[in-house]
C-alpha cells in the first residue's frame, strides 16, 4: 500500500468521523450503527457446537448454568451472516443463554443461578403471558442463622429439619438484582414450569424454542420500527 492509498483512507475516515458515521464507544467500533469490532464480543458469544437434546435444548450449560437452544442458534447464525445490516446489528446483540427449569447436572451456584431466575419471573410469566424475560443476578444467600448469621449459600428451600427449628431468617433483600446479565434470558411459564406438572415436557420443555423464537422476532420487528423514516408534523397542522 502506497502513500496516496493510506492518504485516501484516512481521509474517508475522517469524513465518517466527522459526520457521526463512525463511532467508538465502551471499545466498540460502529458504522452506521452497526457494530463492525468489538474486542470482548468473543467473550459474550460461544460458538463452539454443542450436542441437544429432543426439545432442542443443549445438553451443556454456560458458566452460569444457562443453556442454548438449537433454533436460536441455527437462526442468530444465519442473520449474522446476512447481508442486511438490520438483522446482523439484531443477531449479535441477542442472548445467547436461556435459564430453563431442567436439570443439566449444574453445580450448586449454577443450579442456584437457574432456580433463582426462574422463580423471579415465574408468577409474571404465567400471569402476563411473557414467557421470555430478563436475566439478572441475585444475591448469593437467602438463608441467614439468626444466632451464629451463617448463611446457607445457594439453597433455596429449607430442608424440614431448618424449617421446624425456626432457627432461619430471610437475609435482607436476598432477592433484590446484581444486574442485568447481558447474555442471558429467563424462560418461565410458572407451574408448568415444575417437572412434577403434567404438561412439564409437552408445553413448556417442547415450546421452548418457539417462545424463543418469537422473541425474536419481537426484536427484529422493533429494531425495523425505530429504521423507519419519523414523520414530520404534516403542513399547516399546529402541534
Amino acid at each position: 500500500m502506497n502513500e496516496i492509498e493510506l492518504q485516501q483512507i484516512f481521509a474517508l475516515l475522517q469524513d465518517l468521523i466527522e459526520s457521526g458515521r463512525l463511532t467508538l464507544e465502551d471499545n466498540k467500533l460502529s458504522v452506521d450503527g452497526l457494530v463492525v469490532m468489538d474486542p470482548n464480543a468473543a467473550n459474550a458469544v460461544d460458538v463452539t457446537p454443542t450436542p441437544y437434546d429432543n426439545n432442542g435444548i443443549s445438553l451443556h450449560t454456560g458458566p452460569e448454568g444457562g443453556v442454548r437452544l438449537k433454533a436460536v442458534d441455527e437462526r442468530v447464525a444465519q442473520d449474522r451472516a446476512s447481508s442486511h445490516t438490520l438483522l446482523q446489528k439484531v443477531a449479535n446483540a441477542f442472548p445467547q443463554f436461556f435459564f430453563i427449569n431442567i436439570d443439566r447436572g449444574q453445580n450448586d451456584e449454577e443450579a442456584w443461578q437457574r432456580n433463582s431466575n426462574y422463580n423471579k419471573h415465574s408468577w409474571l410469566s404465567a400471569w402476563s403471558k411473557r414467557y421470555i424475560n430478563p436475566a439478572y443476578r441475585w444475591a448469593d444467600s437467602k438463608w441467614v442463622h439468626k444466632v451464629t448469621e451463617a448463611v446457607l449459600n445457594f439453597q433455596f428451600f429449607l430442608t424440614n429439619t431448618q424449617h421446624f427449628s425456626r432457627e432461619w431468617r430471610k437475609s435482607e433483600g436476598w432477592d433484590s438484582t446484581l444486574g442485568v446479565m447481558e447474555n442471558h434470558l429467563t424462560y418461565s411459564m410458572g407451574v408448568v414450569s415444575l417437572d412434577s406438572h403434567p404438561d412439564y415436557n409437552r408445553l413448556y420443555l417442547a415450546q421452548a424454542e418457539a417462545h424463543a423464537l418469537e422473541h425474536y422476532e419481537g426484536k427484529i420487528a422493533a429494531a425495523r420500527k425505530a429504521a423507519l423514516p419519523q414523520r414530520g408534523t404534516p403542513a399547516g397542522r399546529i402541534s
